[in-house]
């Protein structure tokens, strides 16, 4: 009963009349929750929770621990809560995320420190829907898991346009590569005081655990005579692991 109905029964009963039907007015007043600006509404709304564009790190190692990410939004009705999920390599991560209506953020989900170098599948799901997304996470392997070192170069004769530099890579951390078949690595060639000459990239069938593999690589004869100038013996250094597949 609104106070403009309250005075239209004031001005009818007159001000002697009114004292009980004041009380009961006041009485209904306090008890309806509507008239207070306090009270919570419930429209029957409900959350409905949309997420897209899975973001993979990029050449991390197995010593960075990385971080699959993911925008979620909530374009429904109401406020809620939901869980995401990233399976990887047989573990399992979880992230509980609680939006308001309309509102948006980035779920940034670890791999499970577990998870070996390799070329992994990657899921993602959230619990209120059946969709799910997928990827592919390459971990690298730790540089010091590998070493290389180079033999004497063949070619660069009279005539000859090109030569061939043999490098032997040997897996000195146990790394497993069943699933691999090509390991790329960046190597400075440099001199007998540790002098950098020049960095390349080279790659090949990656070798078994504790075990070595040889490269072949072509270069041309300007490279040669760069080397020569440089240095009366050249040195091999493993900087990087560029990537797996």
């Amino acid at each position: 009963m609104k106070r403009r109905s309250i005075l239209g029964v004031i001005g009818a009963v007159g001000i002697a009349g009114t004292a009980g039907c004041l009380d009961d007015v006041s009485s209904e007043l306090l008890d309806d929750d509507s008239q207070t600006d306090d009270g919570p509404t419930d429209d029957g709304g409900e959350p409905r929770f949309v997420f897209d564009d899975i973001t993979m790190p990029d050449g991390v190692n197995d010593v960075e621990h990385p971080e699959i990410e993911v925008w979620i939004e909530n374009t429904g009705d109401d406020g809620g809560e939901t869980t995401v999920t990233l399976a990887v390599a047989g573990t399992e991560e979880t992230e509980d995320i609680v939006l308001g209506e309309g509102e948006s953020t980035l779920v940034a989900v670890p791999v499970d420190e577990s998870v070996q170098p390799g070329i992994h599948e990657v899921t993602v799901s959230e619990d209120t829907t059946n969709r799910t997304l997928e990827d592919e996470l390459a971990i690298l392997p730790d540089p010091d898991d590998f070493s290389v070192s180079g033999s004497d170069a063949d070619g660069c004769g009279l005539g000859e346009f090109d030569f061939t530099f043999t490098f032997e890579v040997t897996n000195d951390g146990g790394v497993t590569v069943d699933s691999w078949e090509q390991l790329e690595l960046d190597v400075s060639f440099v001199n007998e005081d540790g002098a950098h000459i020049e960095t390349k990239t080279i790659s090949g069938t990656p070798p078994e655990p504790n075990r070595d593999a040889i490269w072949d690589e072509t270069y041309d004869c300007d490279f040669a005579d760069t080397l020569e100038a440089a240095a009366e013996t050249v040195y091999i250094e493993l900087e990087s692991v560029v990537s797996i597949e």
